[in-house]
C-alpha cells in the first residue's frame, strides 16, 4: 500500500497523503519541523514520522486536506538542492 506520494521542484516538495476515510483537518496531527515530518490523527501514533531529504524553511511550508487528501508543501532551505527522499 502507497503511504504517499511525492514530487520537487528547485524550491519545494509537495507530499500527497490519502488518509482514511472520513478524516478531516480537525482530526490531523501534523508537524512540519526543520529536518523532520511527523503526521497523524491526533490520539493515536502517527502514520509517517520520518526525517526528510533536506532542511525545511517551517514558516513558509504549509498543509491542507482538499477531496480527501492531504497536501504538504515543504519549502526548501537550499534552493535547487535535490532531495533523494520527501
Amino acid at each position: 500500500q502507497t503511504v504517499y506520494e511525492w514530487e520537487q521542484n528547485l524550491e519545494e516538495v509537495n507530499i500527497w497523503i490519502r488518509p482514511p476515510a472520513g478524516v478531516t483537518a480537525n482530526h490531523l496531527d501534523i508537524e512540519i519541523q526543520h529536518t523532520h515530518l511527523r503526521i497523524g490523527i491526533k490520539g493515536n501514533p502517527p502514520f509517517l514520522s520520518q526525517n526528510t531529504g533536506g532542511e525545511v524553511v517551517v514558516d513558509e511550508s504549509m498543509w491542507s486536506i482538499q477531496d480527501g487528501e492531504i497536501n504538504v508543501n515543504l519549502q526548501k532551505m537550499r534552493k535547487a538542492e535535490m532531495w533523494i527522499t520527501a
